[in-house]
């Protein structure tokens, strides 16, 4: 759950190497701490404009956005939370990973994350068909949309326009919900830039520059 980019040889990878041995492997580790950084920073503000790699979300469906409060149709916004990035570095062997990672994002944000991006399915129990039912019906019934105290999914109470999404067909049994791709639309729009990035900083601070 991750976009990695980095060097195997530092001395391959770039051709006009302007230094060797160990301030040439400081100069890539600095070159792609900063593009992993600057790569985690974009990740978080697209997952929270819902829109990763300029790839918008699927919307939220009118239930689904009850879950969250105040209402909404934006999904996932949460999850930039669980995004970080980590340089890892192995002899020759220079990389970094930025994305949902099992050693520095937490259990839940990883889980979470890939469901998102798989999508999935969840089975309608007719104790939460009634439950639904029974909120949409107490919304429609008091009128002034007052705040109900309903678990796990809002406070917030039905609005008169949305009740008829709550009241479920019997032949509804299972609900799906869309994949949401994160890491490869985000990968795709910012590889370019970030590998021109890379190369541009490593000289940089090969050069004694600060970067």
């Amino acid at each position: 759950m991750q976009a990695t980019f980095g060097i195997k040889n530092a001395r391959k990878f770039f051709q006009t190497m302007e230094a060797q041995g160990k301030e040439a492997q400081k100069a890539a580790q600095a070159a792609l701490k900063k593009e992993g950084y600057r790569l985690m920073r974009a990740l978080q503000d697209e997952i929270s404009e819902g829109a990763p790699g300029g790839r918008k979300f699927k919307p939220l469906s009118v239930l689904g956005a009850y879950r969250s409060r105040p209402y909404r149709r934006t999904p996932l916004r949460e999850l930039a939370n669980g995004v970080r990035y980590d340089l890892q570095v192995s002899g020759a062997r220079t990389r970094c990973v930025i994305g949902f990672l099992t050693k520095r994002s937490s259990k839940s944000w990883v889980r979470i994350a890939e469901r998102a991006q798989q999508g999935y399915e969840t089975t309608v129990t007719p104790r939460q068909r009634r439950f639904l039912a029974r909120w949409a019906s107490r919304s429609l019934a008091r009128g002034t949309m007052n705040r109900l105290a309903i678990r796990n999914i809002s406070r917030a109470a039905v609005d008169t326009g949305d009740a008829k999404y709550f009241f479920l067909r019997k032949t509804t049994t299972r609900m799906k919900t869309p994949a949401r791709p994160i890491i490869d639309p985000f990968w795709r729009a910012h590889e370019r830039e970030s590998r021109t990035n890379l190369v541009r900083n490593f000289h940089r601070k090969l050069r004694g520059e600060r970067i």
